[in-house]
């Protein structure tokens, strides 16, 4: 906490996403929060002290490797297309948030998502945000299913979460709005974002 407003807002961020596992800032880690950050929140669905671990298929290969989880800021889904899907057929993560698509749910490459090995979720926006959850045929795709899009409340600042449940697990991938300076009324509104973000978890 560096002093109000900024460590205010930075220990919001921290409370928000505190008890489940946080995956990566988008757009530079700063030392303040008044710059969008992209994130992807993993937490065990039911009572976190009782959940088992996640697993998926039971299959040796399963248990042979750990689930790879990724996130990726990839400011413009259809300027990064070939490298989204280079990158999916190289690495084979299992699981990928994305934020900053830019594009509809419509204009989303699902086609070429599914040639790379993945099912895709997208809650979309034209030209401005946007978020996706990729799964990997598979391990958990067949079992992915929608359970949150959009932050409930929070529609003016655009499509910025989505949220799938995939076997024992609940995957949240966040865009989080830019703030501008601590002056700005943007940066108050932030505030609020996040106050309804740690209010919907």
């Amino acid at each position: 906490d560096r002093g109000a407003p900024r460590g205010r807002a930075a220990f919001r961020a921290c409370f928000a996403i505190g008890p489940w596992v946080v995956l990566g800032y988008g757009h530079g880690v700063a030392p303040h929060l008044s710059n969008d950050r992209s994130c992807s929140i993993l937490r065990p669905t039911g009572d976190p002290a009782r959940a088992a671990p996640f697993a998926g298929p039971q299959s040796p290969e399963n248990l042979r490797h750990p689930m790879r989880i990724a996130t990726w800021n990839i400011n413009g889904m259809r300027a990064r297309l070939e490298f989204v899907t280079r990158w999916l057929t190289d690495r084979k993560p299992d699981v990928v948030g994305l934020q900053e698509l830019k594009t509809t749910n419509e204009q989303f490459p699902h086609d070429a998502i599914e040639a790379a090995g993945y099912r895709a979720l997208t809650h979309g926006q034209k030209a401005w945000n946007g978020v996706a959850i990729l799964a990997r045929h598979g391990l958990v795709a067949d079992s992915m299913k929608l359970e949150q899009e959009g932050l409930p409340g929070q529609d003016d600042f655009g499509a910025r979460l989505l949220s799938a449940k995939m076997e024992k697990l609940c995957f949240t991938t966040v865009y989080c709005p830019n703030g501008k300076t601590l002056e700005h009324d943007d940066f108050h509104r932030k505030l609020e974002w996040f106050d309804a973000l740690s209010a919907h978890f």
